[in-house]
């Protein structure tokens, strides 16, 4: 950490030696490379951070691409319903999984699975409801998104992205087979 002290034209005598104004402009020149140092050091720190978040956004598009494992919420726990597990501890050892405060729910998979989540996801769980469709990462079950109520996962894989410019005209091959019949 660097400590400057601003030189102030209020609190430094004029100078009355060359001496004295070489001392100045040694003082002032090294002031202006310390400022330099925290400048290059803070746009570094700006350029890593930036690094940083670029990574985590990627990871992020990379885990909420599809296909989800489509779930329906089983139940929404509120944090108060577990008080009464938390206040018996006796020493033991302590499940962290229980001491978190948020809301927790309770998934069923559309692979016949029900599972507990103690952390939700990337949805605010207060707008989740019993019965809601939702996409989970196949790998942490973690729910990245609400699914409309008419969602069907089959009805999904066969939706066509993007029209094929093919018709059936620039299709060929079976002129000779037409001949034979013919």
């Amino acid at each position: 950490i660097f400590c400057i002290r601003l030189l102030s034209m209020d609190t430094i005598a004029p100078p009355e030696t060359p001496f004295e104004i070489e001392q100045r402009i040694r003082l002032v020149d090294n002031e202006y490379h310390a400022l330099k140092q925290i400048e290059m050091r803070l746009k570094n720190d700006v350029k890593r951070q930036k690094e940083y978040i670029r990574a985590n956004k990627d990871k992020l598009k990379l885990n909420q691409q599809l296909p989800y494992l489509v779930s329906t919420i089983g139940e929404v726990i509120e944090p108060d319903s577990l008080t009464g597990y938390l206040e018996t501890s006796d020493g033991s050892n302590v499940d962290l999984d229980s001491q978190r405060r948020g809301k927790s729910v309770v998934i069923k998979t559309s692979t016949r699975q029900t599972i507990f989540l103690p952390v939700v996801g990337l949805v605010d769980p207060k707008t989740l409801k019993p019965g809601d469709l939702v996409g989970t990462n196949r790998d942490s079950y973690l729910i990245l998104d609400r699914l409309p109520s008419e969602f069907d996962s089959r009805a999904k894989a066969m939706v066509v992205d993007e029209k094929p410019k093919d018709t059936f005209s620039s299709l060929g091959g079976l002129d000779t087979q037409v001949r034979e019949i013919i």
